[in-house]
């Protein structure tokens, strides 16, 4: 808790050996060592240009969270928001969207790489975990109709045809996603992870973004935790934990339009240690400890 009663909540968990990490603290053999780079970092769902600006510069501006804990890897989710033409939006949202000047999707797509970019650092491997708002952009391009989109009509036809040219040649390693952020100068040393991709650092797997549950089932904290693999996970915007699954929150404004009544958002992340043992940290009040 700091001077003006705002509290930070943190778990801690020592191994058999009785070796403890908090923060960048080490705790072995009664010796205290400060400094200790975490392994990995899984911030809450991004959602591009619907970051929350408070949350992205006190983790990524120069000495925030990262550049504090130096994580070697960090894990990120739902990178793209898709605002812009979510097949989740209605009539009025797209009205909103017209007079708001946010219905571009290269416009979308640049901010978000924009963003993205302000992320990285060459001591920290950033990877992006498949996400389902990340494969919106992929069922615009297979439901809407381009002709009746003239602002979006360019974007659509190119990106259409980088995904036709992909399943003509037989590239199964396609990801549109990654394909269009890289055109909007994205960096190439962000990595995006398929649907099949395996990523296991520290005994924990770090592949899957939560929505996908077992056997086609709807993904969820307490379900992925009976697959018996120990994940981290995102997806729900809800910080939790079910026996070996961690549940990071979300990164974005906590306040989504769609998103209404009580609610258990929160921007949380998860921070996973050399040691394999986790802790979920929450950002309250423009920073993230006291």
């Amino acid at each position: 808790m700091d001077p003006s009663g705002t509290w930070f909540a943190r778990q801690i968990n020592a191994t058999d050996q009785g070796v403890i990490y908090d923060l960048d603290l080490k705790v072995d053999g009664g010796k205290v060592t400060s400094g200790n780079r975490v392994e990995v970092f899984t911030p809450g769902d991004i959602h591009g240009r619907r970051v929350d600006p408070q949350i992205q510069a006190t983790v990524w501006d120069k000495d925030g969270l990262l550049d504090t804990l130096r994580p070697r890897h960090q894990i990120l989710h739902d990178v793209l928001d898709f605002a812009s033409r979510s097949h989740h939006n209605s009539f009025f949202d797209q009205v909103a969207a017209h007079y708001g000047a946010t219905e571009s999707v290269e416009g979308e797509v640049t901010a978000t790489a924009e963003a993205l970019n302000k992320m990285v650092r060459p001591w920290c491997d950033t990877v992006v975990a498949k996400g389902n708002h990340d494969e919106h952009l992929e069922k615009w391009i297979l439901t809407s109709d381009f002709r009746r989109d003239p602002i979006n009509a360019g974007f659509f036809l190119t990106a259409a045809a980088a995904k036709v040219a992909a399943i003509r040649d037989q590239n199964t390693d396609f990801d549109l996603v990654a394909w269009v952020l890289t055109n909007a100068g994205l960096s190439p040393s962000i990595h995006f992870l398929s649907r099949r991709a395996r990523l296991k650092i520290a005994g924990i797997r770090h592949d899957q973004h939560g929505d996908l549950g077992p056997n086609g089932a709807r993904g969820s904290v307490v379900n992925i935790a009976r697959t018996g693999e120990k994940s981290n996970i995102g997806h729900s915007h809800s910080a939790g934990i079910t026996h070996g699954c961690y549940q990071a929150g979300t990164f974005s404004l906590l306040d989504m339009g769609y998103n209404t009544g009580p609610s258990s958002w929160s921007h949380s992340a998860i921070i996973t240690y050399a040691n394999s043992k986790r802790a979920v940290v929450t950002l309250r009040a423009g920073t993230w400890r006291a």
